[in-house]
């Protein structure tokens, strides 16, 4: 065999090794995927606190129609504008039970509490997953991401990126009319 036939064996080798561990990878994506929508049809059990560090779990929810979950970060902009919608819009929120988390600093988070005039009260509360466990619990890989969920705790939807208020307004109405 002639160099030129061996150099081409080797990169097509090369290239068919490369294209399966594509596939393979796009594969077990998708499995993991699934997996997650699957553990998070029931809202699973979370342990994160509150900004004067009390703990807040899945027992300290309040008894609302719907609860909202947004990961977010306080030096994402994207995350910013979804939170300034959502306080914009919060007396079209009544009926949910708004639960914005963090693993950010206490004091990047106090700022923003500030900055938009945000409440800790029942409507708005400001949480902090300092040991990033609700990322992991709930698959969060990339913020701002939401999380609706019923008053039965079974989701509704989830949305991974920026939306608006009205977005996650219409998907409330939507579930409660269908």
């Amino acid at each position: 065999m002639n160099t030129y036939k061996r150099i081409r064996l080797i990169l097509v080798g090369f290239l068919l090794v490369a294209l399966l561990s594509i596939l393979y990878g796009i594969v077990m994506l998708s499995a993991d995927k699934k997996t997650a929508e699957r553990q998070l049809e029931q809202m699973p059990n979370f342990g994160v606190s509150r900004l004067n560090d009390v703990p807040f779990t899945k027992d300290s929810l309040a008894n609302k129609a719907f609860t909202l979950f947004l990961y977010f970060h306080a030096d994402c902009d994207f995350c910013r504008h979804e939170i300034e919608s959502i306080a914009e819009n919060s007396a079209n929120f009544k009926r949910a039970q708004l639960l914005f988390v963090s693993p950010d600093e206490l004091v990047d988070l106090k700022k923003i509490v500030s900055e938009r005039q945000l409440g800790d009260d029942s409507t708005f509360v400001i949480l902090r997953d300092e040991r990033l466990e609700f990322a992991s619990q709930f698959h969060i890989k990339s913020s701002p991401c939401t999380l609706l969920y019923d008053g039965n705790r079974k989701l509704v939807k989830r949305i991974d990126g920026q939306v608006l208020a009205g977005t996650i307004l219409k998907e409330m109405e939507y579930y409660e009319n269908r």
